[in-house]
C-alpha cells in the first residue's frame, strides 16, 4: 500500500511539473539550409538542398530560392545541374577515392559550407554456397558472405547490408538472419532501419574479415534473374557519426521513455547549417 501510495504521489508531481509550453514565449527561430548529400564511388554526386523547419511548425520544410552553388573537387570546380522531378542536384562525375570535395550553398539568408575527404578505394571478395548453412528456423539454406582486408594504417568504419531479390516488387529488398560475429554483435555496432550494420574495425584492425549471412529458407525464387546483393561500404568518420546518432535519434523516437528519455542531436558537418556532406567507398556484388 505505502508503494503505491509513493508511486500515486511521484506521478502526481510530474504531472504538476508539465505545464503548458507557451510557445510566443520561446526564441525566435532563424532557418537554416540544409545540405544532405552522400557520396559513393559508384555513382554521380548526388546531394538535396531545404530549408530547417522550426519543431512547432506544421508546415513541411521550404525550397531554397535561386541557390548559389559551388562543387569542387581537389579544388576544381564541377558543373552541377538540377533534376526536377527527384527534386535534386548533381554533376556528371563521380567521387574519386581519396579525393576532397567542397560544397558551398549561399542563399537568400546566409552560406553553408561542408568539406570531406573520399574514403581509400579496397576490394572485396563475394561468395554463395547453395544449402551452406541453417537459417533461422534450423533449415538448411544459402550461405553469402564478403572477405575483405582491413588498412591497418587508418581507423575505418564500415556499414555492411545484405539482400534478397524479389520477383514480385523487381527489386532488392533487406531480410532478417542471426548472427553470431562479435563484430555485428559488439555494443558499439548499430544496426539501422534498412538491415544493416554500421561498426568500426577496432576487434579487426589490419586484419582479414569475412561477414556472412544466412537467408531464409525458399526467399527466392529459381527463376529469379538475381538472387542477393552484398553492398559493403567504407565510410568517412563524418559519415559514421551521422549514421549512428541519426539511428539512435530513430530507436529513441520509437522506444523512447518520453519524460526520462535522453536527447539525441543528429550528427551534422554543414558549417552554417544542417544535415551531411561526406562519402563512401563502396563494394557492391550481385550473386546468381
Amino acid at each position: 500500500m505505502k508503494q503505491a501510495y509513493v508511486l500515486f504521489l511521484s506521478i502526481a508531481w510530474l504531472a504538476a511539473c508539465q505545464d503548458p509550453i507557451d510557445l510566443k514565449k520561446l526564441p525566435s527561430y532563424t532557418e537554416k539550409s540544409v545540405i544532405n548529400g552522400s557520396l559513393n564511388n559508384l555513382s554521380n554526386i548526388e546531394f538535396s538542398l531545404s530549408k530547417s523547419a522550426y519543431a512547432y511548425n506544421t508546415s513541411s520544410p521550404g525550397r531554397i530560392n535561386s541557390p548559389v552553388i559551388i562543387v569542387l573537387e581537389d579544388g576544381q570546380p564541377l558543373s552541377v545541374s538540377y533534376d526536377p522531378v527527384n527534386s535534386k542536384y548533381f554533376t556528371n562525375s563521380r567521387p574519386k577515392p581519396g579525393s576532397t570535395y567542397f560544397i558551398s550553398v549561399e542563399s537568400e539568408n546566409a552560406t553553408a559550407l561542408a568539406s570531406t575527404k573520399m574514403p581509400n578505394a579496397f576490394s572485396g571478395s563475394s561468395k554463395l554456397v547453395i544449402n551452406g548453412g541453417i537459417d533461422q528456423t534450423g533449415v538448411p539454406s544459402d550461405l553469402i558472405s564478403i572477405s575483405w582486408t582491413d588498412n591497418g594504417a587508418e581507423n575505418n568504419y564500415y556499414k555492411i547490408n545484405f539482400y534478397y531479390y524479389s520477383e514480385l516488387a523487381q527489386t532488392f529488398v533487406p531480410f532478417s538472419y542471426s548472427t553470431t560475429d562479435q563484430v555485428l554483435l559488439s555494443t558499439e555496432t548499430i544496426k539501422t532501419n534498412d538491415g544493416g550494420y554500421v561498426f568500426k574495425d577496432d576487434l579487426f584492425n589490419g586484419k582479414s574479415k569475412t561477414l556472412s549471412a544466412v537467408p531464409s529458407f525458399g526467399l527466392t525464387s529459381p527463376t529469379a534473374p538475381y538472387k542477393y546483393l552484398i553492398q559493403l561500404r567504407n565510410m568517412s568518420e563524418e559519415y559514421y557519426k551521422y549514421l549512428t546518432t541519426l539511428q539512435r535519434f530513430r530507436d529513441a523516437q520509437d522506444f523512447g521513455n518520453g519524460l526520462f528519455s535522453e536527447p539525441i542531436v543528429v550528427y551534422s558537418n554543414i558549417n552554417n547549417g544542417l544535415g551531411i556532406w561526406a562519402g563512401t567507398s563502396m563494394v557492391s556484388d550481385t550473386l546468381k
